[in-house]
């Protein structure tokens, strides 16, 4: 009976540290995409806070003004991070989670040009213990001949920057999907336990009437630190030892 007091209480202490963990949720951050015309040198600058949903940003139409219309279709656009506030830091072992932007475009091009975008969303917070993994994935279902598709991811964690290899996608690609993915492990860990993440998007288009349909992913996997996983694990002992008592006593 006196080892399951123990374990007990150390079952009580562990549920705090993982409440505590548990609502440390990611502060209100800003998700920010700019698309650049790379012939007309025009930008345009897209925010969820003026668009106002948190964590999502859209657009649809044309860009890039030239005497003919616009050198860019957008016909679907969306950009996603799951930094909304009700994502846990702290995640079980075995359960994976992370921070991520996620892009997908379809735009097809009036002439030769390249269109870039560039993601950015920040602040994400973590344990500054924590070592962080960072990986990129581009895929397609439909790329024109001729067009191609670069795609790169980076952690910022003022003042270290890195980022990923870029993945090359090449047209033509028609379905089934074709992907392609890059990782590494963030040297420096996160030393200020807050990070911003991003990516960019380069199409490229040799003809007008080429059209490029492309995902791009970009996610940050914390690794708890070893205290963090002892404090669950002892969670763990203390449930299993609280239902074999449940057990005895009902026997």
């Amino acid at each position: 009976m006196t080892v399951l007091k123990h374990i007990r209480r150390l079952a009580c202490v562990a549920a705090v540290g993982i409440v505590g963990l548990a609502l440390a949720s990611p502060a209100r951050a800003q998700l920010t995409v700019t698309l650049i015309d790379s012939v007309t040198s025009e930008t345009i600058t897209l925010t969820d806070t003026a668009q106002g949903t948190p964590g999502e940003v859209t657009f649809n139409g044309g860009f890039g003004t030239n005497g003919a219309g616009h050198d860019f279709n957008i016909s679907t656009f969306t950009v996603t991070s799951n930094y909304n506030g009700s994502d846990p830091l702290f995640a079980p072992p075995g359960i994976a989670f992370a921070y991520a932007t996620d892009a997908t475009i379809t735009s097809t091009a009036t002439r030769a040009d390249t269109l870039i975008v560039e993601v950015g969303s920040t602040p994400f917070t973590a344990a500054a213990s924590d070592s962080l993994v960072l990986n990129s994935s581009e895929s397609s279902t439909a790329m024109s001949v001729g067009t191609s598709s670069q795609f790169s991811s980076s952690y910022t964690s003022s003042p270290v920057t890195e980022t990923t290899t870029i993945v090359t996608l090449n047209g033509k690609i028609s379905p089934p999907t074709i992907g392609s993915a890059s990782s590494l492990t963030v040297s420096g860990s996160n030393p200020n336990g807050t990070f911003s993440i991003g990516n960019q998007l380069i199409l490229s288009y040799k003809n007008g009437g080429e059209t490029i349909n492309v995902n791009g992913t970009t996610t940050v996997n914390p690794v708890p630190e070893p205290s963090s996983m002892m404090i669950a694990g002892i969670g763990a002992l203390g449930l299993i030892a609280y239902g074999l008592r449940r057990k005895v006593l009902g026997a």
